[in-house]
């Protein structure tokens, strides 16, 4: 399984790391700083599963340096960065058989849609939660039991979901196949919002 990490920050290199710890084709597209430090000495991963220092694992600040093309894409900019970032690794088009995000919006799949074209997207959520230590120390402090979802965006379950699904639980990533992934992602959004509510009003 090949896997692009588009936009690998914190969450990103953590995705990508485990995906990479278990035996997947990783490529990671970062920042400078943090690309140079992986190529240099590989992702040093630490947290809830322990510590880790992966050398089988490629980083890149553009994806024109990457190469071949990918079974899977995760999109990891904040959203507001979603445009410039497609737009500055264009070459990616073409490249990719299924792409998602794990954004915070209800519209990703629509905007990776216009990108990739809407026959290679599906839906993904995750509350999966870490940071960047610093370049190429990516920390994973938060998980719990089926912590991320994928499924068709027309509510089917298809190899490509079962198999992605497959590769975040033999990852130690708990995955699980929803045939109703709007709704979750709906719900994860409106979960955040009322967080973020509840902090206002007690701010």
């Amino acid at each position: 399984m090949r896997v692009c990490i588009l936009g690998a920050g914190g969450l990103g290199s953590i995705i990508g790391g485990h995906l990479a710890r278990k035996g997947a084709d990783v490529t990671l597209v970062a920042r400078p700083a943090h690309a140079e430090a992986v190529t240099n000495n590989g992702l040093k991963l630490t947290g809830i599963h322990g510590e880790h220092q992966i050398k089988n694992i490629t980083a890149v600040s553009n994806a024109e340096q990457s190469k071949g093309d990918f079974d899977y894409l995760f999109l990891g900019v904040k959203s507001k960065d979603t445009e410039t970032i497609l737009a500055e690794n264009s070459s990616l088009k073409g490249r990719v058989a299924t792409a998602c995000s794990f954004q915070n919006n209800v519209v990703k799949e629509q905007v990776l849609g216009d990108f990739f074209g809407p026959e290679q997207v599906i839906g993904f959520a995750t509350i999966e939660a870490g940071h960047l230590e610093g370049p190429g120390h990516a920390v994973h402090n938060f998980s719990i039991p089926n912590a991320s979802y994928f499924g068709e965006m027309d509510g089917s379950v298809t190899p490509r979901v079962e198999a992605i699904v497959a590769a975040f639980n033999n990852a130690d990533m708990p995955a699980k196949a929803m045939t109703n992934i709007p709704q979750v992602i709906w719900e994860k959004v409106c979960q955040i919002a009322n967080a973020a509510r509840h902090s206002l009003a007690n701010f």
